[in-house]
């Protein structure tokens, strides 16, 4: 039976470079570089050593919840979401929540090497964004965007 809650969960703000964030093992021999991007519509791409995310505007200020299972969870969250589901691999043991240049604000996140099951979840509704740090805390189109990535070990792969 699956669990009804997830093993841990993070909240972490990321600062998004080009409309784009990461989860990515950067100390692995893989390049999000080699990481290919859907035709239509990206919301994420993944593959080995991570994903990449992409928010449907440059003015995105990306709040993630990310949830470990032992599976995924077979209901999605109430909500407006725009969805990716894919795989992604960790070989060392430790991915990088981040932008694309680093950041004193990237989040190391532990977990068992091995390949993983991923939804990453996209908000459709803007959020008010209020950040004195931002680079423009004034910009009047800023907004906060709510993402829910969900991971599970894949077990049956032998990971």
């Amino acid at each position: 039976m699956p669990e009804t809650t997830p093993v841990f969960t993070i909240d972490h703000d990321v600062f998004p470079d080009f409309s784009t964030f990461l989860l990515f093992d950067v100390w692995s021999s893989h390049s999000y570089g080699d990481i290919t991007l859907p035709a239509s519509n990206p919301v994420a791409a993944s593959g080995r050593g991570g994903a990449m995310f992409y928010t449907d505007d440059g003015r995105a200020y990306p709040h993630v919840h990310l949830e470990l299972w032992t599976e995924l969870p077979p209901h999605e969250p109430p909500g407006d979401w725009d969805r990716y589901t894919g795989e992604l691999t960790c070989e060392t043991g430790k991915l990088m929540l981040s932008c694309l240049t680093a950041s004193p604000d990237d989040k190391p996140i532990d977990l068992p090497p091995g390949r993983y099951r991923m939804r990453a979840l996209r908000s459709r509704t803007r959020e008010p964004y209020h950040d004195s740090d931002a680079l423009d805390p004034d910009d009047p189109h800023a907004f906060t965007q709510q993402w829910i990535i969900q991971l599970a070990l894949d077990t049956a792969s032998g990971s």
